[in-house]
């Protein structure tokens, strides 16, 4: 058993930044024996931000994408077309791969697609979460964005070109870049 002595001395020494030639006057033994402590004291903890770890990054953009394209009841046509996306970049982002590499849509495209399944709040911070975009509530296209989504979402009589018309207008009003081009017959 580390003496608490020793302990003290260890946290003292960590603390000041105490050269290596003073540490190393210590007792191997108790360093060693200090080391295990810290390891089998904290072995839950460790374990548990270990899982936390390996669960990052663990869901797919596009496998979280098309469990909400099929919850939603639409055809992957539907949803491209709607979301102005070419089908070649539609079948990158289901796909998950850009020759032969990891794809992620531009924040902008999953935006358009968010505006298209109409996603609650929860379901498109959960989509830019796994996609590894933050939505920034000082940014002004996210927050209008944000805002939108949380207007629309159950509300199906809006159309998908009225919507993009609004969100644009409102981009621009705000001096920030349009996201959506206009779309004929949504």
């Amino acid at each position: 058993m580390i003496s608490l002595f020793t302990k003290v001395k260890l946290e003292f020494f960590m603390l000041f930044r105490i050269p290596n030639k003073i540490i190393r006057d210590l007792n191997k033994k108790d360093i060693f024996e200090a080391n295990n402590t810290f390891v089998d004291t904290c072995a839950k903890d460790i374990k548990e931000l270990d899982e936390k770890l390996n669960e990052i990054g663990s869901e797919e953009f596009n496998k979280v994408l098309l469990a909400l394209i099929i919850d939603r009841g639409y055809e992957n046509t539907y949803v491209y077309k709607r979301a102005n996306i070419s089908k070649q970049e539609f079948h990158k982002i289901v796909t998950g791969k850009n020759n032969g590499k990891k794809y992620i849509p531009s924040k902008e495209i999953i935006f358009r697609i968010c505006i298209v399944l109409r996603l609650t709040y929860d379901e498109m911070d959960n989509l830019f979460r796994v996609a590894r975009y933050a939505l920034d509530d000082n940014n002004k296209t996210d927050l209008i964005m944000i805002s939108i989504l949380g207007i629309i979402h159950d509300k199906p009589k809006i159309s998908i070109s009225d919507i993009y018309e609004y969100v644009d207008e409102l981009l621009k009003k705000h001096k920030q870049k349009p996201l959506f081009k206009p779309i004929e017959n949504c």
